[in-house]
């Protein structure tokens, strides 16, 4: 009997992510889902065998991964690297490898989910973004900054309870503070977030020169706030099916 299987039981769900690395900040990081699937057979100590969707075509060969376990209510993440496809009756199927000790982990805070949408943006006054949130100062959004940057719209493009990930006509330096402003629904109905947030990443999308992938992190967020943000994600991946 592996020990794994004291910890994991087949059919618990797996989400495979790749890191990037964001920002000069260890922590300033984003974990890109690459598949989703079951547990299909603990193999070794070190190896599992999993039923996963067919996006785990992408996998590679050395490229360290992260891989979620789903169970009960108790999440565990830790490193993988992909071994090989496997053959499975009830689908497409792979092996990895283990590269770390499973880990106990909280993923309110970075389960990122898709969400298509309008946003408003705008670019706040150097080290002045703390005075907009909270009970500070409203934004006046007719105001033009002296860098020429008012207010405009864009289209989210995915969401967590760390930040938020948008496609923008105009581009936007590291580190740079801005403030988002988006309509989110909930039990109540719709409603109206505004939050404030430094550009973590910004480069070309691909296949789309003309726009450029930003991604930025909540900065100066309320407990309040946040906790609103994280049950929006969870009422979209239920939607979603994830």
């Amino acid at each position: 009997m592996h020990m794994l299987n004291e910890i994991i039981k087949q059919g618990t769900k797996i989400k495979i992510f790749r890191v990037v690395q964001l920002y000069q900040n260890a922590a300033d990081r984003e974990e890109t889902l690459v598949c989703t699937g079951t547990l299909h057979k603990v193999l070794s100590d070190a190896k599992l065998e999993l039923l996963v969707s067919d996006e785990a075509e992408s996998l590679q060969k050395n490229v360290c991964y992260l891989i979620y376990l789903y169970f009960a209510q108790r999440v565990y993440r830790c490193s993988c690297y992909f071994q090989a496809p496997s053959y499975l009756e009830e689908g497409t199927g792979i092996s990895i490898e283990l590269a770390s000790p499973l880990q106990q982990v909280q993923r309110r805070m970075h389960q990122r989910v898709s969400c298509r949408g309008r946003i408003c943006i705008k670019v706040l006054p150097d080290r002045n973004a703390e005075e907009y949130t909270g009970e500070g100062q409203p934004v006046r959004y007719g105001e033009e900054e002296a860098d020429g940057y008012g207010l405009w719209e864009e289209t989210m493009i995915d969401i967590s309870g760390g930040g938020i990930r948008f496609a923008s006509k105009k581009k936007l330096d590291r580190g740079t503070e801005i403030l988002i402003k988006f309509d989110f629904f909930c039990e109540a109905g719709q409603h109206e977030m505004e939050v404030a947030g430094r550009v973590v990443y910004s480069e070309v999308l691909r296949n789309e020169n003309d726009y450029y992938d930003i991604r930025m992190k909540y900065i100066y967020l309320t407990e309040e706030k946040r906790e609103q943000i994280i049950r929006y994600v969870f009422q979209l991946e239920r939607k979603n099916g994830r």
